[in-house]
């Protein structure tokens, strides 16, 4: 997504947009990997403005999205909503400091830009990226797979399930220090 300098006034615009995955490169690289699978484009909706020296961006991201749970291996969709903040000014060169600097919290929404255009594009995608879970449950009560047989515990009950111990440390089950 793209929005023009010029467009942004002191009064709030609006804009709106549905974008596919193949123009996020790190989104697509991501389903083309595996991790994921998109199933549907990206709806954008995005608010700006021009405050004092800087221009506010608000957006709302969602996007359906195809996981596999990480429990019991399951295919499941869920929708992913991210909403965020950034503050765009204009480039003034690079800037490197002589020691460290503690980033306040203005700071970490920040983004510069250069020329008329701003580009939210690797925004968007980044925003995406942090909304997609870690470690993906298609439901919170997963019982996952049984480490026995590889049934799933969410659909069927296995006869070993209840006769298992501890696997990783059963050969420490009869060891005996002697003092």
């Amino acid at each position: 997504m793209i929005v023009r300098v010029n467009d942004i006034t002191d009064k709030v615009r609006s804009l709106a947009a549905v974008e596919a995955i193949d123009e996020h490169p790190i989104l697509k690289a991501l389903q083309d990997e595996g991790e994921c699978l998109f199933r549907s484009p990206l709806t954008v909706d995005v608010t700006v403005v021009r405050e004092y020296d800087h221009i506010r961006l608000e957006a709302d991201v969602t996007v359906v999205v195809a996981l596999n749970c990480s429990r019991c291996l399951a295919s499941y969709e869920t929708t992913l909503k991210s909403n965020f903040t950034v503050f765009y000014s204009k480039s003034t060169g690079s800037f490197v400091p002589d020691e460290e600097v503690e980033l306040g919290e203005r700071e970490l929404v920040s983004a510069y830009y250069e020329g008329e255009e701003i580009n939210v594009s690797p925004e968007i995608a980044e925003h995406v990226l942090i909304e997609l879970p870690l470690k993906p449950l298609c439901s919170e009560g997963c019982r996952g797979l049984c480490p026995s047989c590889g049934v799933d515990l969410n659909t069927t009950v296995c006869d070993c399930s209840d006769n298992r111990s501890g696997f990783a440390f059963s050969a420490l089950k009869n060891f005996k220090v002697e003092r």
